[in-house]
C-alpha cells in the first residue's frame, strides 16, 4: 500500500515525500505501529492487524496519528 485515504484526501506512505495539509502546512509520514494488541484477523488466508501511521509536521515537530482497521478502513484520529 502507497497511500491511505482519510476524508477524501490521500496521504503518501513515503517518509521520504514532503506532503502539504489543506491548511498549508508541510508534513511526512513519521512512522508506522501494528497494533498486536487485538488478534489479527485473517483476510484472504493472511495475518492482519489494525495499524496505526503517525505523521509530523515539519515546521513545529507535532506529531498526529490516524487509526486504521485490518482492512485498511480509517477508524478515527489520535
Amino acid at each position: 500500500m502507497d497511500t491511505i485515504t482519510i476524508k477524501n484526501n490521500k496521504l503518501s506512505l513515503n517518509p521520504n515525500e514532503i506532503q502539504i495539509s489543506p491548511l498549508g502546512r508541510a508534513f511526512r509520514l513519521s512512522g508506522i505501529k501494528i497494533d498486536y494488541s487485538k488478534p489479527p484477523k485473517y483476510i484472504n488466508n493472511n495475518a492482519r492487524h489494525c495499524t496505526t501511521y503517525t505523521f509530523i509536521y515539519l515546521d513545529t515537530q507535532e506529531l498526529f496519528s490516524f487509526y486504521f482497521d485490518e482492512y485498511d478502513k480509517f477508524l478515527n484520529k489520535i
